[in-house]
């Protein structure tokens, strides 16, 4: 009989890796990947704005308050494939808005946004979005898809992202580093109608 050694570096990483699989979204909603078409033809109001510094005061409407976040229901949830309300969970504070420019829509100079702590890891902008892997991959995006299957976004105070604002998807909170962005020029023109 052989005896199989396993070495510490290997057994390690079976464990990583069976902590990431088992420590992804079983069923995400269908509206958080959705086409960036279908996106952008479903969101009524369309920003860019820019992060200003997070809020402790509570947003104005009951339609914009974040809903608390609830590991044990979330979980519940997830696991028994139930949707989620359409307004975005609440990590861990919110993250308040000025609107620079109405692309879509119009509404309060204000926004909030429930987010993660700001830092600077995932606030790329794919190369002014130039980058292959934000068109063709259905979950490139700033946006993380949780293990709860909700939205984990983080803002860094000052950044410009542009905001699709109503129902969450990966790439609607995407930063805009750059004049001629060209995921900012694709929405323009969907909502134009040349594209």
């Amino acid at each position: 009989m052989r005896k199989m050694l396993i070495t510490a570096p290997l057994l390690f990483a079976h464990i990583i890796a069976a902590e990431a699989i088992a420590a992804t979204c079983p069923t995400p909603s269908p509206t958080l990947i959705s086409s960036a078409d279908e996106l952008i033809d479903r969101t009524k109001r369309i920003v860019i704005a820019q992060s200003l510094p997070f809020s402790e005061a509570e947003p104005e409407s009951e339609s914009d308050r974040p809903i608390p976040l609830d590991r044990e229901r979330d979980m519940k949830k997830a696991t028994e494939g139930e949707r989620y309300p359409e307004r975005v969970v609440a990590r861990r504070k919110l993250a308040r808005f000025g609107v620079v420019e109405n692309i879509s829509g119009n509404g309060p100079e204000i926004i909030y946004l429930a987010s993660s702590d700001a830092t600077d890891a995932g606030d790329g902008d794919y190369d002014g979005h130039r980058a292959d892997q934000f068109w063709t991959d259905e979950h490139a995006g700033r946006a993380a898809i949780a293990v709860d299957c909700q939205l984990d976004v983080s803002f860094v105070h000052g950044s410009k992202y542009l905001i699709f604002v109503g129902p969450p998807h990966v790439k609607a909170y995407e930063r805009v580093a750059v004049d001629d962005d060209k995921w900012v020029e694709y929405v323009r023109a969907r909502i134009s109608g040349s594209r």
